[in-house]
């Protein structure tokens, strides 16, 4: 048997399918030793009562864990809404065709979308599936790679923005307003630099962005979308899921009438499943 100490740490790998691996069946979930596959069903955020045990052990894709439930309270649980929306525009695998891991960028893109007051929150690591305790780097993007994830992310939000909303609507137009959004974004930051990584993590944050607010009928801008984002929730972290637990009082009923608070079902970079509940 194989020692697990020597195993490569896939967080900090870049990602190299082996021979026959594609995209596709990268995004599927991993059967576990029971031979159960995680659920891909996506389907509306349920509301009911439920007792969790919190000294509940871990069973991870490698076998049992003996460490307790993962359990963290955050100020953003409406982050979590934008999860559906990186899915819908494939933004993650536009970053692993062009070479990049998701999780650095959308920790970095989660920290723009939140802000200054997210800098010890949870949810941003919890979101991009990094870890919560340590420090994520900018990544090393290359111009000819922002401008493949640019146009790639251009056309999916523009497909999505027609399938939603707006038929027929001008790629350059849809172009400006996204880099508009972007800049808004750093600006708002720390980030005192705009070369390629930190254009592509304005991008990353700016485009889920956009495609919730304007489904949402919302002005386009980050003053707008934080009081969104800042809910009070717990998030727990069971085998091949994550539970991200808001007050009933959080319910929006036009972000329920627009679709933006659906599970998402399958979430590739954070290798489990996204559940939203309201208790």
């Amino acid at each position: 048997m194989a020692d697990p100490a020597a195993e490569t740490d896939l967080s900090t790998t870049p990602i190299i399918p082996p021979p026959g691996q594609t995209q596709a069946t990268r995004n599927q979930p991993p059967a576990f030793e029971d031979g159960n596959a995680v659920p891909t069903e996506s389907g509306s955020a349920h509301h009911k009562t439920r007792q969790t045990d919190r000294s509940s052990v871990v069973e991870g894709e490698s076998g049992p864990a003996q460490t307790p439930l993962a359990v963290s309270e955050t100020a953003f649980g409406g982050l979590f809404y934008l999860v559906g929306r990186v899915l819908e525009l494939e933004l993650g695998e536009q970053l692993w065709y062009a070479g990049l891991l998701e999780n650095p960028v959308l920790y970095h893109a989660a920290r723009l979308l939140t802000g200054p007051a997210a800098s010890d929150d949870p949810a941003p690591a919890v979101f991009s599936g990094t870890d919560p305790g340590s420090a994520v780097p900018f990544p090393t993007v290359e111009d000819w790679a922002l401008a493949e994830v640019r146009d790639k992310l251009l056309a999916t939000l523009t497909a999505e923005l027609n399938r939603h909303l707006d038929k027929g609507a001008a790629g350059s137009a849809i172009a400006a307003d996204l880099d508009t959004l972007a800049t808004l974004f750093l600006l708002r930051s720390s980030i005192d630099s705009t070369g390629p990584a930190e254009q592509l993590v304005g991008l990353t944050a700016a485009a889920p962005a956009l495609l919730f607010l304007r489904r949402a009928g919302l002005p386009e801008n980050p003053t707008d979308l934080l009081p969104i984002l800042t809910i009070p929730a717990t998030l727990l972290m069971p085998r091949g899921r994550l539970l991200v637990t808001m007050p009933m009082s959080a319910i929006d009923l036009n972000l329920r009438r627009a679709g933006l608070d659906q599970n998402t079902g399958w979430v590739p970079w954070l290798k489990r499943k996204v559940e939203l509940e309201y208790l």
